[in-house]
């Protein structure tokens, strides 16, 4: 009898040690999925913030480009005025050269 109750004991021992190591898994599986979520909420902080920078950078590349455009326009417009005034001097430099 002595025997059985030793055994009994050392099971509900065991069945105690058990049951606390279960519930420090629990505990420590809630801190894993706690932490995963932080994680996952600035993972997505992060991507809206790359988000935001990325657009910036596109909208400044787009300014860029037009402003290239704008001031390649102007050279243009203002290169054929400039080419006849040059040929119209070079011509009355010429004709009163000859007369």
């Amino acid at each position: 009898m002595a025997s059985e109750q030793e055994t009994a004991k050392k099971l509900d021992e065991h069945i105690k040690e058990y049951n606390e190591k279960i519930k420090e898994m629990d505990d420590r599986l809630t801190r894993i999925l706690e932490s995963q979520e932080k994680c996952i909420k600035s993972l997505e902080n992060l991507a809206d913030e790359a988000s935001g920078v990325i657009r910036l950078y596109n909208d400044t590349q787009t300014a860029i480009t037009l402003g290239i455009t704008a001031q390649r326009f102007g050279v243009w417009v203002v290169k054929w005025p400039v080419i006849g005034v040059g040929i119209h001097t070079m011509y009355q430099w010429i004709k009163s050269q000859v007369q």
